[in-house]
């Protein structure tokens, strides 16, 4: 077992002396790239007859989440590939499959109104799930055919690159998988290349670390991220390389 198995095994563990219900819970949830509270409720309530609402409250604060807010966690990715690694063990037993094949109806209903790149991660997730490697060529063969034809849409490219770390390795084994896995490559070493290659930006960056810091406001009010010497004051401060310009690299990801 690796580390980083071995690392989610230990979190998972926790869990499991702590709360069983809420690690069942969790697995059975697996599949999905956010556990928004609605979807957490459903599934209690129809896959976990029984069980007290409390049950949600230890997983939103279980050792298994990553980040959370006032809507929904999102799990460790190391975590989420060792769940739903036992899921595909389930899966094998029929006894089980139905149950299975109920949360991902569930998690598709509650989901229908997702964004359909983060919908096709969780049907390819399903699909791997259920060993079926037609269908997970089905799901993200429009994918790689929009990504062929993008053009000016790097939204698009930036999720590709995102669904990479995210997608079960199954999904590569499949035409449409290595396709996209490919697409994704290609976009990094273009903006690599962009922006003068590996060398010259580890470069930089050790340039950047060598220079003193100051300290600028963050602010999200509305729609808008505010950064810098703002009024009112801001409620948060970040430290920045002692530039001018000063240089900021925003990162999100596609909801």
């Amino acid at each position: 077992m690796d580390k980083r198995r071995a690392w989610a095994g230990e979190r998972i563990g926790a869990l499991a002396m702590a709360c069983p219900e809420a690690l069942e819970l969790a697995r059975l949830l697996s599949p999905a790239v956010r556990l928004e509270s609605a979807l957490i409720r459903t599934f209690r309530l129809e896959l976990l007859p029984g069980s007290g609402p409390w049950i949600e409250s230890r997983l939103w604060f279980s050792p298994l989440v990553k980040s959370r807010n006032v809507a929904s966690i999102l799990l460790h990715q190391a975590v989420v590939e060792y769940l739903r690694g036992e899921l595909t063990e389930l899966w094998r037993d029929p006894a089980q499959r139905t149950r299975l094949r109920t949360a991902r109806m569930l998690m598709a209903e509650v989901h229908r109104d997702l964004s359909p790149a983060l919908l096709l991660e969780e049907q390819v997730v399903w699909a791997a799930v259920a060993g079926d490697l037609d269908e997970i060529d089905r799901e993200l063969a429009p994918a790689v055919k929009a990504l062929l034809s993008s053009g000016e849409r790097p939204g698009l490219v930036a999720w590709a690159g995102q669904a990479l770390a995210r997608l079960p390795e199954a999904a590569f084994g499949t035409n449409a998988g290595q396709a996209l896995r490919r697409i994704a490559a290609r976009a990094d070493e273009a903006r690599d290349a962009a922006s003068g290659g590996t060398g010259e930006v580890q470069e930089m960056t050790q340039l950047l670390g060598e220079l003193p810091r100051v300290r600028i406001g963050v602010a999200r009010r509305g729609s808008l991220l505010q950064l810098g010497t703002l009024s009112p004051p801001a409620p948060h401060l970040i430290p920045l390389p002692d530039t001018a310009p000063r240089l900021v690299d925003l990162q999100w990801e596609v909801d």
